[in-house]
């Protein structure tokens, strides 16, 4: 056997490298000239053709495939030169009619270049083939980004049309570069549906930054921290609603514009707070203008405060049972009282009017105000999660505390199968305690009471 110097040695590895790199290259362009011609064969396109050299004049045409292009050449010779140019859809099974309106699309980008073609009725756009790249482009990224089915990627893709349409929007024809390094305005809109959720999303970071600058305060760090509920309950009421970014929207500008790190105060639901902050709570309250019933009645039964809310009911029915128990002269008809109070609280500034929602119940109420003693005025996230993790038994049974028990579930779920009604319905069930046909009523049981029930659930 040979022996081979190190300098020869390493003169044969480079050769057989070489000879490796060299079938490894010519395999892949087979493949690569065998997936080009597949794609040109199925997937269809978007295309401007050259309709008359002087002025350059380009219509625009749609195609099933790259093989109806008129003079089709092959993957492996598609120069068309300067006469035609054309974007791959990635949908292989778009229909015909989204295929013209992606082309009608095209055509009113295009309307300002819009010119009658000689001889003929029908109409081009006036441009250099230069351009005719660039929108072509522009429709390829713009399908690309329709065909996207990853959120984590779609500020990736919305940059890179928004690049190609800048590119294609200039009105120097000389520059044939693919300049992208400068940043796009990623604010400018893709759709009409995309503008008004950017313009919206600004308007309430720019109302969350104006309420922040006006009702937080600093305080010591060692001081509990301010939850993020706390800012979301005052923010509803001082902005007269909210949106559905406004919770996030507030840990952005409490991170960005006051440098405030969140922590978690609740490990069992995540409930974020701020250290170091807390609300400007002196002027929130309410101040009766005189001593008439109804203020006596604000001032000594109810509470106001941005983390509570009731229904317009409650607190008008139980300003009608206070009247009839006070000393007050009995002048007035409960409709009257009702009206009373609501004109009174719908036009107090520390409250906000409108549907609230109390245990799976929606209708009119206030956000800031709640009778002193209504269990339900206030929920925290730690008595909800304490709910959900206790009552998991449901159980149908008669009325009273020694109501007799007819049928029980593991689980919400298995109920939700069983009764065959919808799961928020029967949480509202539960919560209202509705009787159904036979008189009976659902209740939640906790996992201490599964072993009392089992045997009065065992068929007899």
């Amino acid at each position: 056997m040979k022996r081979y110097t190190p300098e020869e040695l390493r003169t044969k590895t480079l050769s057989e490298l070489r000879l490796l790199r060299a079938e490894t290259l010519k395999k892949y362009q087979a493949l690569v000239s065998f997936k080009s011609s597949a794609e040109a064969a199925i997937l269809p396109v978007v295309y401007m053709i050259l309709k008359s050299d002087d002025p350059p004049l380009y219509a625009v045409r749609t195609a099933r495939s790259a093989m109806d292009l008129p003079g089709f050449k092959s993957h492996d010779d598609d120069d068309y030169g300067e006469r035609l140019a054309y974007a791959q859809l990635k949908n292989p099974f778009i229909t015909n009619d989204r295929l013209t309106e992606i082309a009608e699309k095209l055509k009113e980008a295009l309307a300002p270049r819009k010119k009658q073609l000689p001889d003929s009725d029908e109409y081009a756009y006036e441009m250099p083939f230069i351009k005719v790249r660039h929108w072509v482009d522009v429709v390829s990224a713009w399908n690309e980004q329709e065909q996207n089915e990853n959120a984590a990627r779609i500020y990736e893709f919305r940059r890179k049309v928004a690049a190609k349409l800048k590119r294609a929007q200039k009105e120097d024809d000389d520059d044939d570069t693919d300049d992208d390094d400068s940043e796009p305005d990623l604010s400018v809109p893709i759709n009409d549906a995309a503008a008004a959720a950017e313009k919206a999303k600004k308007q309430e970071m720019k109302k969350i930054a104006q309420f922040l600058k006006e009702r937080l305060v600093p305080q010591d760090e060692e001081e509990p921290p301010l939850p993020k509920d706390a800012i979301l309950s005052m923010y509803r009421i001082w902005a007269r609603g909210t949106s559905a970014q406004s919770s996030a929207l507030i840990v952005e500008c409490m991170r960005t514009g006051f440098s405030a790190q969140p922590v978690y105060i609740s490990t069992c639901d995540n409930a974020l707070a701020f250290k170091g902050f807390a609300l400007k709570t002196d002027d929130w309250v309410y101040v009766a203008p005189n001593h008439d019933a109804v203020n006596v009645f604000l001032r000594e039964q109810c509470v106001f405060s941005p983390g509570v809310k009731s229904f317009s009911r409650t607190i008008q029915e139980a300003y009608v049972d206070w009247y009839g128990e006070s000393d007050y002269p009995k002048t007035k008809r409960a409709p009257e009282l009702k009206r009373e109070v609501r004109a009174i609280l719908d036009n107090c500034s520390i409250l906000f009017p409108t549907i609230v929602e109390i245990k799976y119940t929606n209708t009119c109420g206030w956000y800031g105000v709640a009778l002193r003693d209504d269990p339900d005025a206030k929920e925290t996230p730690e008595k909800k999660s304490a709910v959900l993790n206790k009552a998991t038994i449901v159980e149908r049974r008669m009325p009273g505390p020694n109501g007799q028990l007819l049928e029980s579930w593991p689980s919400l779920s298995k109920a939700h199968e069983s009764l065959k009604i919808g799961l928020f319905k029967l949480k509202s069930l539960i919560a209202k305690k509705t009787p159904d046909k036979d008189g009976a009523i659902l209740v939640c049981a906790n996992a201490g009471a599964a072993a009392s029930t089992s045997s009065a659930n065992t068929p007899k």
